[in-house]
């Protein structure tokens, strides 16, 4: 039976040299912009703050489904440590994705659609097999993007040393995740993607931000009842002619630290705000992305740790 060229490709590729000889904490992942296969935009930018494996797929290419259950096995062990998962599949229309990767896999983290290939190649290193597509190239690859965006891991395809049960990638998520451990970096903040806010020309709306607090941490309220605590706020960047009122938070619980003699205002587990988000009448329609961030102090029921900051962005649709 003859096989298809972009099989061949793959079956070509070793690699192993490269992966070696890459220095890739320093360079800076390019950013993307995708659908998943709800249709919902999803962005590099939503994911700073976390580790990001990022897997460049096929449904016709037998390395990737080969790790595909593998990558959901990692999702599930890593997710709680703050390790997103994505496949970015290449140039196949969403309903084939759909039925011959996420179903057929029983896959419970994004696949986003890469339909142009065109997020895949700008991944791809310049001096690597330069006759193939530069998307040709990226099919079967691993990253890992640290919290920073920075690409800490970029394992492209291996033929002769193949590693379907990701050891590569979990060893390097484990020397990320205690690191980040050491540092106090803990990654208790998440958030679910944002589907896009359609928003009228001269109009304003409230549009919800929904976060989740890590089981067992809990963060300081937006009112503090101690003047040396910081309080939870949010910040925004605005593209012209967007802006942003004040937020209005929940009510706050109350919780106790050990060894405390008054008990701490606090959001735990979950954390709804509403911002309402005005555009301006001469707005022109399209869309647009708002950037924000969480500003938060968090704590166990032991002790507390530095502020951090959560970023994150959601995507307004104007018409």
């Amino acid at each position: 039976m003859p096989i298809a060229r972009p099989v061949i490709a793959i079956l070509v590729l070793s690699l192993v040299g490269y992966c070696r000889t890459l220095s890739a904490q320093d360079v800076i992942a390019p950013q993307f912009s995708l659908p998943d296969l709800q249709g919902n935009m999803i962005t590099s930018e939503s994911f700073r703050g976390k580790l990001v494996v990022i897997h460049f797929a096929t449904t016709w290419c037998p390395f990737c489904n080969a790790e595909a259950p593998h990558l959901e096995a990692l999702y599930k062990e890593y997710r709680q440590r703050g390790v997103e998962v994505l496949i970015i599949d290449v140039q196949e229309p969403r309903e084939l994705i759909a039925e011959r990767l996420r179903d057929k896999f029983n896959l419970s983290f994004p696949v986003l659609v890469d339909l142009d290939g065109a997020v895949a190649a700008r991944f791809a290193p310049p001096d690597v097999l330069p006759d193939l597509s530069r998307a040709e190239v990226m099919l079967a690859s691993n990253l890992i993007l640290d919290r920073e965006g920075k690409i800490r891991l970029m394992s492209l395809l291996d033929s002769q040393n193949f590693d379907a049960k990701l050891v590569s990638v979990k060893q390097k998520l484990d020397s990320l995740l205690a690191a980040g451990e050491k540092t106090g970096n803990r990654n208790i903040i998440r958030m679910n993607n944002l589907p896009p806010n359609h928003i009228q020309a001269g109009k304003q709306v409230p549009v919800e931000l929904a976060f989740q607090i890590d089981e067992g941490f809990h963060i300081q309220a937006n009112k503090v009842n101690d003047p040396n605590l910081i309080p939870a706020a949010l910040s925004f960047a605005c593209p012209d002619g967007i802006a942003v009122g004040e937020a209005v938070f929940p009510p706050y619980g109350l919780f106790q630290l050990e060894g405390a003699s008054e008990a701490f205002w606090v959001f735990d587990k979950s954390l709804r705000v509403a911002v309402p988000v005005s555009v301006a009448a001469n707005k022109p329609a399209g869309t647009y992305l708002l950037k924000g961030k969480l500003h938060y102090q968090a704590c166990d029921s032991r002790r507390c740790y530095f502020p951090d900051e959560f970023p994150f962005e959601m995507a307004l649709e104007v018409n």
